[in-house]
């Protein structure tokens, strides 16, 4: 028996879970640099009450 040989390289599941995976990092590290810029942000200062 004899195995196939393609000219073109195929593309494989391998290929496209490393790109998933690189994209579901890239993902929870936005995440979580957008949650450490709302944790350390500005304190708003209290409300002012209009006087009457």
């Amino acid at each position: 028996m004899s195995r196939r040989h393609s000219g073109e390289n195929e593309f494989g599941s391998d290929s496209f879970l490393d790109v998933l995976a690189n994209m579901v990092g890239i993902l929870i590290v936005l995440v979580v640099i957008a949650g450490i810029r709302v944790v350390r942000g500005p304190d708003l200062p209290p409300p002012v009450e209009a006087s009457a």
